[in-house]
């Protein structure tokens, strides 16, 4: 009778998982206007706290070499602003929403334009291809991967199935 009960609880919390993570894969992704607006905040703080450099012509200077390189890609869903980070470090990045970051020390370190523009092309890469919204939506569903272990390991009563499935479901979040 232990057993059959036992089943049930397994059974029910599969079906209750299997609900779950068909419902959350609609909620994870993130839409443009999403990006644009996360991508903007960071803009926005980043701003606020004084890391963007404050010079004009350099900025200018970078603007001008991202938009050649936007000429030469493929449309993008969003527009593009490009900003240089007040640091030595050799670096750059990209934010949801076509914010493109360039480091000081990155800008001091290229030998030509020819290198600044392959990095500003690579970073435009990163977010024509939306990696950092990609990145974003597979965290939230290891996260939603963990709250359905801890979910079925109260269904299942703790013990060792219940273990065995909170391995489980913590390390099976669904594909993309």
């Amino acid at each position: 009778m232990r057993k059959l009960f036992q089943n049930q609880y397994i059974s029910l919390g599969a079906i209750i998982l299997a609900v779950f993570f068909c419902a959350s894969t609609n909620c994870v992704a993130l839409t443009i206007e999403d990006e644009k607006k996360i991508g903007r905040e960071f803009y926005d703080k980043l701003e606020q706290n004084n890391f963007l450099l404050k010079d004009r012509q350099l900025n200018d200077y970078v603007t001008q070499i991202g938009n050649l390189v936007l000429r030469q890609s493929r449309k993008a869903p969003f527009d593009f602003t490009f900003s240089i980070v007040d640091s030595s470090a050799i670096n750059a990045f990209a934010t949801p929403g076509g914010y493109i970051y360039i480091h000081k020390g990155l800008i001091n370190a290229v030998s030509n334009e020819a290198e600044l523009a392959g990095v500003i092309a690579h970073e435009i890469a990163h977010a024509n291809a939306r990696h950092i919204a990609s990145i974003m939506a597979k965290a939230k569903k290891l996260n939603l991967a963990a709250l359905a272990a801890i979910i079925a390991g109260a269904f299942l009563g703790g013990g060792a199935e219940a273990s065995a499935a909170i391995a489980a479901f913590s390390m099976a979040a669904p594909a993309p």
